[in-house]
């Protein structure tokens, strides 16, 4: 199965027979791999994890910037990456709203009647 090709709906919240459950170290290694398929220097480091209950929230930004913390060593425009649980599917989240916003919308979206987010493809 081809996470990338899902459509995002409600389903994800039931899940999907068979499959089993990433764990936040595999997901970690994707984005980590992720990092580097956006900048082969290897200057993208991970600086946030959040578990949730249908799957993990990661943030990253330069290591230059995490050393000098000079705002003009830093990322910007690169919002937050989520990988679901079941499916392995990759989000990337907006950056223009925090990482909890956003989560918190797609919560919403998964686990009731609520609007599909606007970011969400």
């Amino acid at each position: 199965m081809n996470s990338k090709k899902l459509s995002h709906d409600r389903k994800r919240t039931v899940g999907y027979r068979g499959l089993i459950k990433l764990s936040i170290e595999k997901a970690k290694i994707v984005v980590q791999k992720l990092l580097l398929d956006m900048d082969s220097s290897g200057d993208l480091v991970l600086t946030k994890e959040l578990a949730t209950d249908f799957g993990y929230l990661f943030s990253c930004n330069s290591k230059k910037y995490l050393e000098s913390g000079n705002l003009s060593d830093a990322i910007f425009g690169g919002g937050p990456i989520f990988i679901y649980q079941e499916t392995y599917e990759v989000v990337k989240f907006p950056s223009y709203q925090s990482a909890e916003s956003s989560l918190g919308e797609l919560e919403k979206f998964l686990k009731s009647n609520g609007p599909k987010p606007n970011w969400l493809a």
